[in-house]
């Protein structure tokens, strides 16, 4: 279990004894992407991936028969100590937790301790036991976090709590014969610390591996009561199950919820288990016949709708590529949920897996999870249907089950919505002016040939829709999704469709809502793509988009302005180094420091804060005498940069200002990173500083053996949008250094010229 990044790891092994060749899925705990719950993630060990099955088995055969054990079920604990506890108290632990399945009143399955392995694992001899079909099952106890260090590389040993495998057994019969665990005992070694942290043995660790050991036989995660998962407000806990993928609670996910004891009882059923209620059915498309894998579905106890649920995914078990079909007709698409109280009345819902479930965090047969065409909904009994008209998503029809038989034919149809009028790029809505607002319904959006891939969020983001303007002046156009009710991220493209080419792009600005801010000159055209992340089924979508007009940075004179301030001191490099790839400007870089400069007060500094001011970066080259203009760079006034951030910031504060700074870490458009500007309440305090880099930075060409012409002047200008002040310093050869591939002066230092 991971408390850190949500990112999933992978390590490769030797192909899996037993399973022909197929890689079956270990589990580990970390936390997710959207909070700091703990999450379980998938760890590959080698071959072709098989994917999980929620709220019943991890593996499925290919005639959509689980891969069980034979009872009883052994392990072998290590010889080791696990953290603080001795080996005693650590075997009770896992003890412990196996029981706590084999307590389960409709479940035959019992734990048997097989003896203790031969000797005590650690970091040195892991792989002796790790992907091995060796007559063991081992339960590894990783004393101080070395093991896991060891398997997964430095730092996880703080964030990866352990993980479980189910290693060898056949599809063909379906067959487990060894499994193993890895318990990581730094996070109850009673060292708590920013690089060691620490969980309380009980609940929370129990509850880790009480989730872990349902991985050994066979379990993988379920979905039910996401949204009280993910509330905030533990009153409702109770009712998350202990194979939730995240660990929300650990004093409630210790205890079985309902919908983990009908997983383990569906695999391993008690007699009693016979005699509860059942509904069966298959999830269907709008036009009633075609099967959808990977739906959620639920059915609740009218009575008691938190703690009575239980649930299945769509085509958990059809997979008609694994080794021992084939397949029965009728498995895709297909649910069973058994295990009901005889005599309720049972709502059935349907809805999608969560996105973030992936990997580790799978759930349903799908990697990743496959959006709905449409909203959430109900069983709706005689008006089930595509559409609304006749079915109403929220209306829900109760079944009364029956002990022992099965209430068949409980098919849902998915309803699904008409795509938006703004769908394709094509039909993009028209901004006429700003402020502008807009309210549509996305879940029937498309995901076409024409959506343009987005450099943030997933590599394949969907259910666009689409809005056009066009910038009636220089300026600063921002564009939001704030409000909106699903996962956005958006992105601000030029070109025509279909030849687009992306300016912005954000994912997850506020919350789970994005932000674009650019710079655009008048008469630019934009397209916004507003995509669900991941794929994702739309909802409600809330646009928003702002305008204001800021002077485009000025365009520098064919000669160097007069009347410029000048510096006591300063510094100019430029460096034009090539580098292989398809950048080869990417190490290019220029450094202008005008320091020691006279007095000049904040308001002569403009105010680029506002956007009322911006700035351009001007160089001359005075080959022969006469000055050429070689290199001009713009900062423009106002905009937002990286990380929503203001590209300009105030120095000091309101009643004692300073300066401002511009910093663009995404160098656009002209490659400048940072510009700096310091008033000078007397002389020899004000300063400029300009660092700019990269491919989009337009420095000069080299001259013959030389970066600017050899025996010649440099002047270097900063100039104002609004005729303002500007500074200047001027470099006069012989240069300190005049290479091809870098330029390297300064002026008014002890060994220098003036800098005029």
């Amino acid at each position: 279990m991971t408390p850190g990044s949500d990112r999933r790891s992978r390590r490769a092994s030797e192909s899996l004894p037993g399973l022909r060749g197929n890689r079956l899925a270990a589990r580990w705990c970390q936390r997710a992407r959207r909070s700091s719950h703990i999450a379980i993630a998938v760890l590959a060990l080698g071959g072709t991936a098989l994917p999980a099955r929620a709220a019943g088995p991890l593996l499925v055969n290919g005639a959509g028969i689980p891969l069980t054990w034979a009872a009883p079920i052994p392990f072998n604990p290590d010889r080791g100590t696990l953290g603080a506890l001795s080996n005693a108290d650590a075997v009770a632990l896992v003890a412990d937790s196996f029981g706590a399945w084999a307590a389960v009143p409709t479940a035959a399955l019992s734990f048997v301790n097989a003896g203790p392995l031969p000797v005590d694992v650690t970091a040195s001899n892991v792989f002796d036991y790790l992907g091995a079909c060796d007559g063991w099952n081992p339960v590894i106890f990783d004393t101080d976090g070395s093991i896991v260090r060891t398997v997964f590389g430095a730092g996880a040993e703080n964030t990866i709590l352990g993980f479980a495998d189910i290693e060898c057994g056949a599809f063909d019969p379906p067959e487990i014969t060894e499994a193993i665990a890895v318990l990581n005992g730094r996070f109850i070694d009673g060292v708590s610390s920013s690089d060691n942290p620490e969980i309380p043995v009980s609940p929370d660790f129990e509850a880790v591996f009480r989730h872990e050991f349902g991985h050994y036989i066979n379990l993988d995660h379920t979905q039910v009561n996401r949204s009280e998962a993910f509330d905030g407000n533990p009153a409702n806990d109770a009712g998350v199950p202990t194979m939730f993928p995240i660990l929300v609670n650990g004093a409630e996910q210790h205890s079985l919820h309902r919908d983990d004891e009908v997983s383990v009882s569906t695999l391993y059923p008690a007699p009693s288990f016979f005699s509860t209620g059942e509904i069966r059915g298959s999830i269907l498309l709008s036009d009633g016949t075609t099967p959808f894998q990977g739906a959620n579905v639920i059915a609740r106890n009218t009575a008691n709708p938190l703690l009575d649920a239980v649930s299945n995914v769509s085509g958990a078990l059809f997979f008609p590529g694994n080794p021992g079909g084939p397949p029965p007709s009728g498995l895709e698409g297909a649910y069973r949920i058994p295990g009901l109280t005889p005599g309720a009345a049972y709502t059935v819902e349907v809805e999608e897996i969560d996105p973030s479930f992936t990997d580790g965090s799978t759930v349903g047969p799908l990697d990743p999870p496959a959006p709905l065409p449409g909203p959430p909904e109900f069983w709706n009994g005689a008006s089930e249907a595509g559409s609304n008209p006749p079915d109403d998503p929220a209306d829900a029809t109760p079944v009364v089950v029956t002990p022992g038989v099965p209430e068949t034919g409980v098919d849902i149809v998915l309803n699904s919505a008409p795509p938006p009028a703004n769908d394709e790029c094509t039909t993009a809505t028209a901004i006429a002016s700003t402020p502008f607002a807009d309210v549509v319904e996305t879940s029937g959006a498309t995901t076409g040939a024409g959506d343009s891939a987005q450099t943030c969020g997933r590599p394949v983001n969907g259910h666009s829709v689409w809005y056009s303007f066009t910038a009636p002046a220089d300026g600063i156009v921002t564009a939001d999704t704030f409000g909106s009710d699903y996962d956005t991220v958006l992105s601000g493209l030029t070109g025509g469709c279909g030849g687009l080419v992306e300016v912005a792009c954000s994912d997850d600005t506020s919350g789970l809502q994005s932000r674009v801010s650019m710079s655009v000159a008048a008469g630019t055209a934009i397209l916004f793509q507003i995509a669900s992340y991941d794929g994702t089924s739309g909802g409600t979508l809330h646009f928003q988009v702002q305008f204001t007009a800021v002077p485009s940075p000025p365009a520098c004179p064919p000669a160097p302005t007069a009347g410029c301030l000048r510096p006591g001191r300063s510094l100019l490099v430029v460096r034009d180094r090539s580098v292989s790839g398809s950048d080869p400007d990417l190490r290019d870089a220029l450094v202008w420091k005008w320091l020691r400069g006279p007095a000049i007060s904040f308001a002569d500094l403009g105010d680029p804060a506002a956007g009322l001011t911006s700035y351009s970066l001007c160089v001359y080259d005075e080959a022969g005498g006469i000055p050429a203009l070689v290199a001009a760079a713009g900062a423009q006034g106002g905009g937002i940069c990286p990380n929503d951030r203001p590209c300009w910031k105030r120095l000091g504060t309101a009643s004692a200002p300073k300066g401002y700074r511009y910093l663009d870490r995404e160098l656009t458009p002209d490659g400048l990173l940072r510009v700096q500007l310091n008033k000078g309440d007397t002389d020899g305090e004000s300063k400029v500083l300009v660092i700019g880099r990269g491919a989009n930075l337009p420095l000069p060409g080299p001259t013959g053996t030389a970066y600017f012409a050899q025996d010649s002047a440099v002047t270097v200008q900063l100039i104002r949008s609004d005729g303002g002040l500007c500074w200047e310093a001027r470099y006069v050869s012989p240069a300190h250094r005049n290479r091809t591939d870098l330029f390297r002066d300064s002026c008014g230092g002890l060994q220098d010229t003036p800098c005029f």
